[in-house]
């Protein structure tokens, strides 16, 4: 299993052996990468320990695709700085006053070890990961670009440019090397062994750790979401001195008008429509789009309004939909507000979204710029529901898309079609192609999803469900068992599959072919031995991080 398919181990079912698979994976990584910024072997344990506390909580809201020996280093330099800023005094004499009295060494690596982790850190993620998984972990280069989603040419290019960089950053430093001598001296010397038991999965799951431990995860925890406010605020701050008053100008000039009808604006109707629903992040349910929604009278009197203005809306609804504020303020209303999803941006993209499904086929004109919100991430899941309201032209869209390289567009698009059932001839192709090459990692399942909600070219599709059942990605495995049962007596050639599918090491697996079985044919399923099992309340969710 992969690293992402062991972590989802983990956090669906309190695997230890999963996670004490990560911690032999990457615990050298981590701790040299502490060692060379605290200077101190103890301290540097404490770290280390730290960083995996932090996985462990955070382990079920990692997205699939994350690079976690990228993570992992980029959380040690926070947890590693926030150690550095809690020492002592005393002890930060007595590591300088030791250093002082330590014979000097000339060779690359100990002029290299001090800059190292600042030099990365100046780093994109891609170049970092790419560095780190070459040199840091001395993976060959079809293995980096199978991490990062790059064939191995590119692989090589990203990994060749990451370095020139990191040979720039240390010429600055009066750090002359060749390219080989750094990359020799990287992955020579980059990782070392950590001290033996010095991390044990039972004692982060169990937080049986020393209380420094504890208090500087936590404490590092709280420097990584500072770190990323005040990166935005920086940033907002510096373009608001940048544009000054012109920026006001240009958010006025730009602005749609807001359509009025019986005397009220449009924005007035939409906070009327509004249904409540909240949701932080984008999330995509595994379930039935609602096509006959339960309005309220006031409700449904927003609605007529909308169709009323028709495609006057569109300009002001758009506009509204991928408006967003900035980051700083953004943030600023998450940490005012009690509840986040009542940010100005949450409202105006959940009630603008309302009324595009309102208006269904009239927003037909917008669906080239929905096309384009379509890939953005803060935007994407809206953009979907709007197209798959409007119809067969909107589908071909959603369609199209599932071959895209973009993963917020692929995602909502498989979701919308799937919610919606809805399909065009292209529809059903793209869907089993997804399944088939699960790119990127999760696609694969929600595809089955889909392809079972649809429930459409079932001789084609059975077959591919079944031979998903046999994927080595367990979260595939289990999405065809639940889709075959979606499926019922219309996938009874699956029998044997889901009998087979019964010995599977993952316990979800198993549960959904036993329910899936019962779902088919019962007889076979009580033959199998299978009990009627008790189907889970919890509903499957894909969910795109901002």
């Amino acid at each position: 299993m992969d690293d992402m398919e062991l972590l989802r181990e983990y956090a669906l079912h309190d695997s230890e052996t999963a996670f004490e698979t990560i911690l032999n994976r990457h615990v050298n990584l981590v701790y040299s990468a502490a060692l060379r910024q605290v200077r101190d072997p103890v301290l540097a344990k404490e770290v280390t320990q730290s960083v995996f506390i932090i996985l462990a909580r955070k382990a079920r809201s990692l997205r699939s695709g994350t690079v976690l020996s990228g993570w992992l280093y980029r959380t040690a330099r926070f947890a590693a700085n926030r150690a550095l800023r809690t020492e002592s005094r005393r002890r930060e004499h007595e590591r300088e006053a030791a250093q002082m009295q330590t014979e000097p060494s000339h060779s690359i690596w100990e002029q290299l070890a001090p800059v190292l982790d600042e030099a990365m850190a100046h780093l994109s993620d891609i170049d970092r990961n790419a560095v780190l998984l070459r040199y840091f972990e001395n993976k060959t280069s079809k293995d980096v670009g199978a991490a990062l989603g790059v064939n191995e040419a590119a692989a090589q290019k990203r990994v060749a440019r990451a370095t020139e960089k990191l040979r720039v950053f240390f010429s600055k430093r009066g750090l002359v090397l060749p390219a080989l001598a750094l990359t020799t001296a990287l992955s020579a010397h980059a990782v070392q062994a950590a001290p033996a038991g010095m991390v044990s999965a039972t004692a982060i799951g169990t937080g049986a750790t020393v209380p420094s431990t504890a208090s500087l995860a936590k404490a590092t925890l709280k420097l990584i979401a500072w770190t990323k406010l005040k990166t935005a605020a920086l940033i907002a701050v510096g373009l608001l001195l940048a544009a000054g008053t012109a920026t006001i100008t240009l958010v006025a000039m730009t602005s749609p008008p807001d359509p009025i009808y019986q005397g009220r604006p449009l924005s007035s109707w939409l906070q009327q429509l509004d249904d409540g629903y909240r949701e932080q992040g984008v999330q995509l349910p595994w379930g039935a789009w609602p096509a006959q929604v339960q309005r309220s009278a006031q409700q449904a009197q927003a609605a007529d309004a909308v169709l009323q203005i028709g495609t006057n809306a569109l300009p002001y609804l758009l506009h509204a939909m991928t408006r967003e504020d900035s980051t700083f303020k953004s943030k600023l209303n998450q940490l005012l507000s009690k509840d986040p999803s009542r940010s100005s941006n949450a409202a105006r993209h959940r009630q603008s979204t309302l009324a595009l499904d309102v208006l269904g086929p009239v927003a037909k004109p917008a669906i080239p710029k929905l096309t384009q919100a379509l890939h953005a991430v803060t935007s994407s899941k809206e953009a979907a529901i709007a197209l798959a309201a409007t119809g067969p032209d909107g589908w071909a869209v959603l369609s199209r898309e599932i071959s895209s390289t973009n993963e917020a567009a692929i995602a909502c698009s498989i979701w919308a079609l799937g919610s919606h059932h809805v399909t065009v001839p292209e529809t059903i192709p793209s869907l089993m192609v997804a399944v088939t090459n699960n790119i990127p990692l999760g696609i694969g399942a929600l595809s089955a999803w889909a392809l079972a909600e649809i429930g459409q070219n079932r001789e084609q599709v059975v077959p591919l469900l079944i031979t998903g059942l046999k994927s080595s990605e367990y979260d595939l495995r289990w999405s065809c068992a639940r889709a075959l049962g979606k499926l019922g007596p219309n996938a009874r050639i699956a029998v044997p599959a889901l009998i087979d599918a019964l010995q599977d090491r993952t316990s979800k697996v198993r549960n959904n072919a036993a329910e899936a079985l019962w779902q088919i044919d019962s007889t076979a399923a009580t033959q199998a031995g299978v009990t009627a099992p008790i189907p889970d309340p919890v509903l499957p969710m894909t969910k795109l991080l901002n």
